[in-house]
């Protein structure tokens, strides 16, 4: 089953997927955006976990951190400093995932 078009889409999800959806996660909130983001998330964890395992990793870390963040309407001068409060949708969605 590995043969060099599967290699291929394994370096291409490695280099360029998952930094971008990466990022976009990471971003700004934006619904439609981390919507989407958090499909191809579920199924990149769903699909490819054995091939890509850091990027597993990486991406099962920032899913534990948005659930494990307060929500937005807690006080900002609460939360400490480079801590990102994220909105409860977003909390929702990643909860989802792992669920999945």
């Amino acid at each position: 089953m590995n043969d060099g078009k599967h290699s291929e889409l394994l370096l291409l999800l490695q280099h360029h997927l998952c930094p971008l959806v990466h990022k976009s996660l990471s971003d700004r909130p934006s619904f439609p955006l981390t919507l989407r983001c958090t499909r191809v998330v579920f199924l990149l964890l769903k699909q490819f976990s054995l091939e890509l395992k850091t990027e597993s990793e990486v991406f099962l870390m920032l899913l534990i951190r948005i659930i494990g963040a307060e929500s937005s309407d807690a006080d900002p001068a609460d939360s400490p400093q480079g801590h990102q409060t994220r909105p409860l949708w977003m909390r929702v969605l990643a909860m989802e995932i792992m669920r999945g």
